[in-house]
């Protein structure tokens, strides 16, 4: 586990080893914005942001001149939809990402120092995934593409805290309430591989229980409304946080789990996915399709915004023209 975490220093903060990626690495060409998900995990299994999609771009850092940081204070341009990019516009609406402490110390390019409260030190560092890999070169060259899902993570080795390995909780959308529901926990590798993770615990609904060698475990008797689901276990990177919907009538429940998507203060194209999203859309010119058959809420903001929909879906009086089909 050691050597493992000093090779993800040394990646980070060796200059030689990021330059010599980044001459190899092919050149970053113009790309449209895209919509991706962003989960940003501190230490002692704290949740800075829990998990929501963001239409992401090219974004502008401040660099962070704070001792711990060493930035120049210059304003630096991360170019097109990147795994450090996104982290501007999720701190648009996360109070709990700010400040977002991007620095240049090193002419490798940009890295994080600090999210939120959470400041790197000689023990300390975030580090990030991209769809549970964790990339060869830094946040602002990895480019990243529509339903991509981005991990930051604050690695403490003094307490042991987000060291080990990344958890994920595999499950129904929906159950029947007052029967049990069958889920399962797997562990993903630096390198994506994922493997059953045995002796974890999920909590949710007022109860906890432990995974068995297969990963998999059975929940108490589910009670009706929207159970969240969470696993742990001492060391690793706690799981994104799950929601079952649950009720007599599975009909009532979607089929699909859906997602929170916020857009920015500029006009964007934002595309559901097949669950129940809800879309929360800045002041610029939007254009949302919903059409997805499942029950959709759309808030537009002061912009003139066209949104797609089905008859099940809810928007607010702000979305300005609204085809129903």
């Amino acid at each position: 586990m050691q050597n493992r975490l000093s090779r993800y220093r040394r990646a980070l903060l060796s200059g030689s080893i990021v330059v010599a990626l980044l001459l190899v690495a092919p050149a970053l060409v113009s790309a449209k914005p895209t919509i991706s998900e962003l989960r940003v995990e501190a230490s002692g299994a704290r949740a800075l942001a829990p998990g929501h999609f963001f239409v992401n771009d090219t974004a502008r850092f401040r660099t962070d001149t704070r001792p711990a940081c060493g930035g120049s204070g210059e304003l630096r341009t991360v170019s097109n939809p990147s795994a450090l990019g996104i982290l501007r516009f999720g701190s648009r609406v996360d109070r709990d990402l700010r400040p977002v402490g991007a620095s240049d110390q090193f002419g490798f390019g940009l890295f994080v120092c600090g999210i939120g409260d959470f400041v790197g030190d000689a023990s300390k560092f975030w580090l990030f995934k991209v769809n549970h890999v964790s990339p060869q070169v830094g946040a602002d060259q990895t480019p990243i593409k529509r339903g991509d899902k981005v991990l930051w993570y604050f690695v403490d080795t003094a307490g042991g805290s987000n060291v080990g390995s990344e958890l994920e909780i595999r499950g129904p959308a929906r159950a029947r309430a007052g029967e049990r529901a069958t889920l399962q926990v797997v562990e993903y590798d630096a390198e994506g591989k994922a493997k059953p993770a045995a002796g974890v615990l999920v909590r949710g609904a007022g109860t906890t229980v432990r995974t068995g060698a297969d990963g998999r475990l059975r929940t108490a008797s589910l009670p009706e409304g929207r159970v969240a689901l969470r696993a742990y276990r001492r060391g690793d990177i706690p799981s994104e946080l799950i929601k079952v919907c649950v009720n007599a009538d599975l009909s009532e429940c979607p089929a699909a789990r859906g997602e929170v998507i916020f857009g920015t203060p500029r006009g964007d194209v934002v595309k559901g996915t097949k669950g129940a999203d809800l879309v929360i859309t800045g002041n610029g010119d939007d254009r949302i399709d919903v059409r997805d058959g499942q029950p959709d809420r759309v808030r537009c903001g002061r912009g003139i915004d066209r949104v797609l929909a089905d008859r099940s879906d809810k928007f607010r009086r702000s979305c300005n023209e609204v085809v129903v089909e």
